[in-house]
């Protein structure tokens, strides 16, 4: 078919046809690939590995060690939600030294047991 025979309005019909089918075979590629690795990025997260653990539990350590120190701040007695937020933040780093810790910790301790049965994530 030369498109030279074909009018004007066949031609961009014909174009916005193939463009459509170029595009949607590009999506179901990228979607497919996205799929993929999604999949191996949360296998890599749910086995743990222990460089993983180690990494999140001296983070989790950092940011109980600064909150604890912001704590001390002399000039935050005028802030308030100052010392309520080094206080939560500080909590979430203990948090999740506690659930970054050796498993084998948890069923010697009973209440992280009960953390582990309860605040499941």
């Amino acid at each position: 078919l030369c498109f030279g025979m074909l009018s004007e309005e066949q031609q961009r019909e014909m174009g916005e046809a193939a463009g459509r089918a170029a595009a949607q075979e590009a999506l179901g590629r990228a979607s497919s690939m996205a799929r993929e690795g999604f999949a191996s990025a949360k296998s890599y997260v749910t086995n743990s590995p222990t460089s993983l653990r180690v990494m999140c539990f001296c983070l989790g350590g950092a940011t109980f060690v600064i909150y604890v120190l912001g704590l001390f701040n002399i000039f935050g007695v005028l802030y308030p939600t100052e010392y309520t937020l080094n206080i939560f933040v500080m909590l979430f780093g203990l948090l999740t030294m506690i659930l970054e810790a050796n498993p084998a910790w948890i069923n010697s301790t009973k209440a992280l047991k009960l953390l582990y049965h309860h605040a499941f994530f």
